[in-house]
């Protein structure tokens, strides 16, 4: 009856076997063992262990079977009381059987351990409950993984952030970790790069080599080079993340549908790579905001591509510039001369006082040149300027 209940579960000959010579006959009787597996096997099976797992775990740990339930459902309580809800505690069954005979002493020693290096309870039960083996890791090997990421340069707020969300790098071959951050380097990323990166998205750490094909592939397509993604990478490091990575190819569309050529495409995201974050109506409403202020698509296309900074400003902010500089003459310096859009217009208009009370607007150029040649040519300081002192 009980080799034919193991093979229903999915059991081997082999690991029944095992069993049997775990629980010899003369020990323990055939009924008693049935009827605790099948006790077992109904408990952990309907907090979610799949048979191959149960397989998993009573091989590993065959003296499951002849504890006590109770002893069981007292190990989770007591995971529990550590801060793991029911689906790590399961998990970290799962993964590691041998928690179940783990002392709390030793369960407690190895949260003191984090907590000693800087860890916050919080994190130390996600470290351990995504990356259970971490339960049976010399305390040592995690202190030298520590020391390894702050002798390259990172503080322990990073060391924290990044070992939370890839707990594995505690415990993977320190081997992988260099492999990762060489690659980095033979791109030209220097170390503050390196750790600026690996800080925001940890998970690249853990990636298959070669970051750029892997991750921007369409972006090579499209006739983007190496230097281009490196130099957009370091700019917007978070441009890694999936959900950006996704989106690029909607992105670049997006910008192709509103007019733009490749090569401008390919200039105003690796001048303001930012632009590969925002979302394609956040930029369609931007190019829509700027023809409502009174320019041709066309001159949209030459202000954004002169200037593609202006596609992070607010509507407002854009068109009170727009209705000064219209005032006074200077719609086409906009369209050509676009970073007139980056002066504060407040202090703009009271150049342009200064220089009307003065009968100079023949000189409005000058609206845009720096405070020391505007003072040196009219001998009027930027104080003076924004007092209104003349």
């Amino acid at each position: 009856m009980l080799d034919e209940y193991l093979e229903s579960i999915g059991y081997t000959e082999e690991q029944i076997k095992i069993l049997r010579n775990t629980f010899p006959r003369n020990i323990y009787s055939e009924a008693t063992l049935l009827f605790n597996i099948k006790n077992l096997y109904k408990y952990l099976h309907q907090c979610g262990i799949e048979n191959k797992d149960f397989i998993s775990i009573t091989m590993t740990v065959p003296t499951i079977i002849s504890t006590s339930l109770e002893n069981i459902k007292n190990k989770i309580k007591e995971l529990n009381q550590f801060g793991f809800n029911k689906l790590d505690s399961f998990y970290i069954i799962k993964i590691y059987p041998y928690i179940l005979e783990l002392s709390t002493e030793k369960i407690k020693n190895k949260f003191n351990t984090f907590t000693s290096l800087g860890f916050l309870k919080k994190e130390t039960q996600i470290i351990l409950a995504s990356n259970p083996i971490l339960f049976s890791i010399d305390d040592s090997t995690i202190q030298k993984r520590i020391k390894y990421f702050e002798d390259f340069g990172y503080n322990i707020n990073d060391i924290r952030y990044i070992l939370s969300n890839n707990p594995t790098l505690i415990d993977c071959p320190k081997s992988h970790i260099d492999n990762q951050i060489s690659d980095f380097k033979k791109l030209g990323f220097t170390n503050t790069d390196v750790i600026k990166i690996t800080s925001l998205i940890p998970s690249v750490l853990m990636e298959d080599n070669d970051l750029l094909s892997n991750n921007f592939n369409y972006l090579f397509e499209f006739g983007y080079d190496e230097v281009d993604i490196i130099n957009i990478i370091k700019k917007v490091p978070v441009i890694l993340k999936k959900r950006y990575l996704e989106d690029i190819n909607s992105k670049i569309d997006n910008f192709i549908m509103l007019g733009f050529s490749s090569k401008d495409i390919i200039l105003i995201t690796c001048n303001n790579p930012y632009l590969l974050l925002y979302s394609s109506e956040n930029i369609t409403n931007k190019f829509s905001n700027l023809q409502d202020c009174g320019f041709a698509r066309d001159e949209v296309l030459q202000i954004i591509v002169n200037y593609p900074i202006i596609l992070g400003y607010d509507f407002i902010n854009i068109n009170n510039k727009v209705n000064f500089y219209d005032s006074i003459g200077l719609h086409s310096k906009m369209i050509t001369d676009s970073k007139i859009f980056m002066q504060n217009i407040d202090f703009i208009k009271n150049k342009y006082e200064y220089l009307k009370k003065n009968n100079l607007t023949n000189k409005i150029n000058d609206l845009f040149i720096d405070d020391i040649k505007f003072y040196k040519k009219y001998s009027i300081t930027r104080d003076m300027l924004v007092r209104g002192e003349f």
